[in-house]
């Protein structure tokens, strides 16, 4: 069969409408069959079929609710839960003396902010913060304590605390001082006016805060007390020094006049506040030394000692008056570094009558006491100190 004999042969079956269509019975009956395979009846699912497909996607949905929704929320109420007891901590702990459970975790987040404080500067002004902190401490202690042994060791950890945080800010002090010199810097200038200023009032506190104490606790925890308020003071003075040599040399102009007096007035007064407390000290033991002696042997030498001790100190809060009459004296004439050299000397005079006082009552109240009944004995023994 050639080409056009199949093509004449195709275009006859095209033509037949057997040949190409369906019977439509036939056609309705497959359709229909067709379609309910296609979109099966829902009548047709069983109850457990329903059951089931319930459950998958309950479980689905609860499965998605507690990672969307619940494990954010438990995780929130976690950290609030652990941020609500670490400032309940904190806050209980800021309120802590020295002895006290929580008392670490006050020191430690102390140490941690000086730690993350990079500018030596302000790193020193924080540490002044935190001696200020233990001079409240102090006074919590000598208000709140008593003649116990834990007392005691409370205000000498306290103490000696206030002393090297001190000695901390002394030294950086120095450092900054000294790099003040070649960059002149006046910002130091302005650190030294806060460490003058904060280190009066550290050391005023110390002083109030020992007056509180028991004459016994005050005796076993004088030298503590003693080193803390020498190691302000001299800060303080070091301080002062730095302000003074900046305005005379001319190299600052963050210091004027009514300033400097102001300043160099306010450790006059000072100074006088401790001529005071010593002469006080001193009327007190000048009472019972005479019948001081040796327990063991009347013959021994620290008798004429302990008299001699009494000879030394008697007129020693008149001398330091009279260096201090002579820095206000300066002071008149604008003369600030001679003025601020007599506060110190004047200052050592009182150190010097302070520590005999401190040795005649020692042995007062060790009972070296001659030709006196026990109830003289502890009429006599009366400790009175700069650190009263």
């Amino acid at each position: 069969m050639n080409d056009k004999e199949l093509i004449q042969k195709l275009n006859q079956i095209k033509a037949t409408s057997a040949g190409g269509s369906p019977k439509k019975d036939w056609a309705l009956s497959n359709k229909e069959i067709l379609m309910s395979q296609i979109r099966p009846s829902t009548n047709s699912e069983t109850p457990t079929e329903k059951v089931n497909e319930g459950v998958y996607y309950f479980q689905h949905f609860n499965g998605l609710f507690q990672q969307r929704v619940m494990k954010p929320v438990v995780a929130t109420f976690a950290i609030m839960a652990m941020l609500l007891t670490y400032n309940a901590t904190t806050t209980i702990a800021n309120t802590s003396v020295s002895g006290d459970i929580l008392y670490p975790v006050k020191t430690a987040k102390e140490k941690v902010q000086i730690a993350f404080t990079f500018d030596k500067e302000d790193k020193i002004k924080l540490q002044m913060t935190f001696i200020s902190r233990r001079t409240e401490e102090l006074h919590k202690i000598a208000l709140n304590g008593s003649d116990s042994t834990k007392t005691q060791d409370q205000i000498e950890n306290t103490a000696k605390k206030i002393a090297e945080d001190v000695k901390t800010v002394q030294d950086g002090l120095n450092k900054i001082t000294i790099a003040s010199i070649n960059e002149n810097n006046d910002s130091a200038i302005e650190l030294a006016k806060e460490i003058d200023t904060k280190t009066l009032e550290v050391k005023k506190s110390i002083i109030a805060a020992s007056g509180s104490l028991s004459d016994d606790v005050k005796e076993e925890v004088f030298e503590e007390l003693k080193e803390a308020i020498d190691t302000t003071s001299e800060t303080g003075t070091i301080a002062l020094a730095l302000i003074i040599t900046e305005y005379e040399t001319g190299d600052s102009e963050t210091v004027g006049d009514e300033e400097l007096i102001s300043r160099v007035t306010d450790r006059i007064e000072d100074a006088e506040d401790d001529i005071v407390l010593i002469g006080l000290a001193v009327d007190g033991v000048s009472t019972t030394t005479p019948q001081i002696v040796s327990p063991i042997d009347t013959d021994d030498s620290s008798t004429t000692t302990t008299a001699q001790t009494l000879l030394i100190i008697k007129d020693k809060p008149q001398e330091a008056q009279d260096i201090i009459d002579e820095a206000k004296d300066l002071l008149d004439s604008s003369d600030f570094s001679s003025a601020l050299l007599k506060v110190t000397e004047s200052g050592e005079v009182v150190d010097t009558a302070e520590d005999g006082v401190q040795s005649i009552n020692e042995q007062t109240d060790s009972g070296q006491v001659l030709g006196a009944d026990e109830s003289d004995n502890d009429n006599s023994s009366s400790t009175v100190s700069v650190v009263e």
